[in-house]
């Protein structure tokens, strides 16, 4: 599916990317939601994490970059940074899973996957 939103547009813009998998899933009935405020419970505080690009059918998690060279430090402690806040809020019978998906500059699609219970 990211592979025909690669195809589909552009890889340096992710917006296209973006509305091309939501598409995908919406035709095939899954649940996805865009832009996604995550948040977590500090001190008795709801304190936003940050805005998740892609959450699918409440355990996925899916972080689209566009235009770098290579996946970075920061992209994977970003995803973590959601996967532990949505895990700690989820339902304890859902496993939270996400990826990094990178539309690189050379054209192709980079992933970096994790999972919340890895950390």
């Amino acid at each position: 599916m990211c592979r025909r939103g690669l195809y589909a547009c552009r890889p340096e813009h992710v917006p296209p990317v973006q509305e091309v998998i939501c598409n995908k899933l919406y035709d095939a009935r899954v649940p996805v939601r865009r832009q996604a405020n995550v948040c977590q419970l500090v001190d008795g505080h709801v304190v936003q994490t940050g805005i998740v690009d892609l959450e699918v059918d409440h355990s996925v998690v899916l972080e689209l970059k566009a235009n770098h060279a290579s996946i970075s430090g920061e992209h994977q402690a970003q995803l973590r940074r959601y996967l532990r806040s949505l895990a700690a809020d989820a339902h304890s019978d859902r496993r939270m899973l996400g990826a990094v998906l990178l539309f690189a500059k050379d054209g192709t699609l980079r992933v970096w996957r994790a999972e919340a219970d890895a950390f």
